[in-house]
């Protein structure tokens, strides 16, 4: 009888122990994060806010407290320099270097009565040289995007109460054109390229006060003379917003947002012609989570590769999402990436051998824990890091 309470309680013990075992196999290990580099600070929203310069190194636009900033930064992730600028009456949206590597920022200022472009205009430390303002009296204006064009000169895009408008000066700040592009409803510049023929290409969000429905709306301008080459409306589908866009190889155009087809939110890519038809439009996520695209970028060989957020329902903090696209939109692959606060993914940019650089805001990492700080990591093209 004692040899048999033995056995029993050897072969409990051993049962026990691979139950046990069986557990902890089930357990996902946790997903490796990349070398997060995080700065006091938050980085604005929207296209074309961050630039990788002519000396190979990282400049964006972001706010610390209620002053614009412009922070510098080595592509390995160590500060140069970090610069301030303007007070609350002023917000500076978006950056660009000309060929001499003096920093244009464009943004928009309260003065006169009402809100006008603002162009600052800093050398390549980040010491302003002048500031100059556009606007039109009585007609609130917001600068958005700029960028420098092949022949040397700069392009401004925003709005003008509720319709786009369009700024082309040069490296001295004298106006070569001014465009206001007018619709019925309302047009919001998300995005400015020049394409591979040396147009511009607006990608706007539009509301269409006629039907009210949203839509994507493409506008293509010439760069000579701000004449408009031509537009498209893709839509109209309700709930959905786009935040970015580029251009491939072939002159397609490939744009990124998010799309609500019921409760939570899913990527939204849409894939047009070089005239602004559409070809396919496709959505990706995870169900019951929130999930965006804030950024695309071209990949060398013709994919593309999106970063935004991810959200699942039961936990209010974001994740950064990065998703690689094939040149038909079939998923190569969709990772989220972050610790244990909120982190979001708002610019992608292209390193020389195609590596992922990732801009964003982030609670997880960084000096203050009370406010979210500004991120930069890197992966391959692969999104391995």
């Amino acid at each position: 009888m004692k040899h048999f309470l033995i056995l029993f309680l050897c072969a409990s013990i051993f049962t026990s122990c691979k139950k046990k075992s069986k557990i902890s196999e089930d357990v996902e290990p946790p997903i490796p994060q990349p070398a997060f580099n995080a700065y006091a600070g938050d980085i604005n929203e929207g296209e074309n806010q961050a630039i990788i310069s002519s000396d190979s190194s990282l400049i964006f636009c972001g706010t610390v407290g209620v002053y614009s900033h412009i922070f510098k930064m080595t592509r390995a992730g160590s500060k140069v320099w970090e610069k301030s600028f303007l007070a609350p009456n002023g917000k500076i949206a978006s950056i660009s270097e000309s060929n001499s590597q003096d920093l244009f920022l464009c943004g928009s200022i309260f003065k006169g009565g009402y809100y006008q472009f603002l162009l600052i205009k800093a050398n390549s430390n980040g010491d302003t040289l002048w500031s100059k303002y556009y606007g039109t009296p009585s007609v609130a204006a917001s600068g958005l995007q700029i960028i420098k064009t092949t022949d040397g000169n700069l392009v401004m895009c925003g709005t003008s109460g509720s319709d786009i408008r369009m700024i082309k000066v040069n490296t001295n700040g004298d106006t070569l054109w001014t465009k206001t592009y007018a619709k019925v409803g309302t047009e919001f510049p998300v995005h400015l390229l020049e394409t591979q023929n040396g147009e511009l290409l607006v990608t706007c969000d539009y509301n269409n006060s006629m039907v009210n429905s949203s839509e994507v709306y493409l506008l293509k301008v010439n760069s000579a003379n701000g004449g408009k080459v031509w537009d498209s409306n893709i839509g109209p589908v309700a709930n959905r917003w786009v935040y970015s866009s580029c251009e491939l190889a072939t002159g397609e155009i490939v744009m990124c947002g998010k799309y609500k087809g019921g409760i939570y939110y899913d990527v939204m890519v849409i894939k047009t012609t070089s005239t602004g038809t559409k070809i396919w439009e496709k959505y990706f996520g995870r169900a019951e989570q929130h999930e965006m695209g804030y950024s695309i970028k071209r990949n060398q060989d013709g994919s593309v590769t999106i970063t935004g957020y991810s959200q699942n329902e039961k936990d209010a903090n974001t994740e950064v999402a990065l998703l690689k696209l094939d040149a038909s939109g079939n998923e190569v692959f969709f990772k989220r990436l972050g610790g244990t606060k909120s982190d979001i993914g708002y610019s992608i940019l292209k390193d020389y051998n195609d590596d992922n650089i990732i801009l964003g805001k982030t609670e997880s990492y960084g000096p203050s824990s009370l406010t979210t700080n500004v991120f930069m990591f890197r992966t391959n093209k692969d999104g391995n890091y």
